[in-house]
Formats: C-alpha cells, structure tokens, sequence
C-alpha cells in the first residue's frame, strides 16, 4: 500500500491530489511517515482523516493493478563526498525507510542493491542476495555496509567524490510468519523494530531511529562470532 498513489485512498480525488502534489505529498508511504501534527501544518484539519486513510482504515483503496517489484531510496547530496563515515550515516537511514516500507506493505526481499553515483554521473552499482527475505532494518543495514565497503574501493580508485546515494530491495516475497524455533535474539530485535514502528506511525517517522536495532544486531553477530572462535 505504502508504494500506491495517494489518488488510490478513499476520498482524495484529481483536485485533492493536485493539491497535496503541490505540498510534496504524491504517495501514499510520505503521509504514513508523517506525524499528524505535521500533516495539520500542511493540510489543516483533514490530517487525521487522511493519516488513517494512508493505513488503510475507512473506505476501500484502489490496488494497483501491477505488484510490487522493488522497494528504495536515494538521496541526492549537497555536494561531492568521498567520506565513508557520511555515506554510512545516509545508509542507514535510506535502509531504515526501505525496511519500513517492506513491513507495511508486509513484504520481504532477498536482495539488496547499492547504488552510488558520482558527480560526474558514472554509476556504481553493487547487489547482494541474502540467505533469508526479511524486512528488518538491521538486515538491510548490515547487507548494505557489505556493499558500500566494496563499491567504495572504487570510489577511491577514481578519486571522485560520491553526488548520490541510493539502496533497494528487490526478489520479493510475503513477508513470512517468524520461526517458531528462531534464536531468542533475533526474536529481540523483531519485537524492537514493532515498538520502532508503533512510535512512528503515531509521531512520524523521525520520532524513533533504527540505531538501535542495528546495534542490537551487531552485538548478537559479535557474539556468534565469539563463540566461533571459542568453541
């Protein structure tokens, strides 16, 4: 639902949707991301009505006709970047909105793709396709690190700065019921990224940040790397 036009919720016919078009409001994921305090500073006392709307509540939204192929984001720089630590930080908040797309749309994806582009628009693109489909942003995160520490080498071999940034997730497939018999950790991080997702739908999407997941996530792949080393 979150990939639909706002034009397929209930209500928001071609004026309406002209209009919330000219506030930068096109889709339906950028009224779910939004609190409903900010959607009242941009469109008054409709907010509510339409916030609910956007997650599915009240009236029949028009599916679109074509399933969903992939899920992403990118964001365009300032200027040229050749700092890792930067483009690391844009990552993992691209992953976080990707990731949360996935869940409401109850999606899962198996493969992550990187894209950097630099000012001189040569393109550099890199995929990784996990064991499992998962829509959690520690995933993603960690996936996306993998290729970004591999598509920086060529950023320095070409010692040109990066102008964009952007991560998708493609190969999708229902999100899957949790594994019974899954480790306790990861079980951990699941009830996490819900409570993450309770905060944002009511306060807007930079009411709660993912960091924590993820270092909730490193730690537990520090740990299995422990025990490997300490049988």
């Amino acid at each position: 639902m979150a990939g639909l036009p706002l034009k397929a919720l209930p209500g928001v016919g071609p004026r309406t949707a002209e209009r919330l078009a000219s506030l930068g409001l096109a889709e339906v994921w950028q009224v779910q991301e939004q609190s409903v305090s900010e959607l009242e500073k941009l469109i008054g006392a409709e907010a509510k009505l339409l916030k609910r709307r956007a997650h599915g509540h009240g009236g029949r939204v028009l599916r679109a006709r074509q399933e969903t192929k992939s899920i992403s984001r990118e964001t365009t720089l300032d200027r040229d970047t050749a700092n890792p630590e930067l483009l690391e930080r844009i990552l993992l908040r691209l992953s976080a909105h990707v990731a949360s797309q996935l869940r409401r749309e109850r999606l899962a994806a198996r493969t992550v793709t990187l894209k950097l582009r630099h000012g001189d628009f040569v393109t550099i693109t890199r995929s990784q396709t996990i064991p499992a489909a998962t829509d959690l942003d520690a995933d993603l995160v960690s996936a996306g690190r993998a290729l970004l520490d591999t598509a920086f080498k060529e950023v320095r071999k070409r010692g040109r700065g990066v102008r964009l940034i952007g991560i998708s997730a493609t190969n999708l497939t229902e999100a899957p019921m949790p594994d019974l018999f899954e480790a306790p950790e990861r079980t951990r991080l699941r009830q996490l990224t819900s409570a993450v997702d309770q905060v944002r739908e009511r306060f807007g999407f930079d009411a709660a940040k993912s960091g924590s997941m993820v270092r909730e996530a490193g730690k537990r792949k520090r740990g299995e790397a422990g025990k490997k080393r300490h049988p």
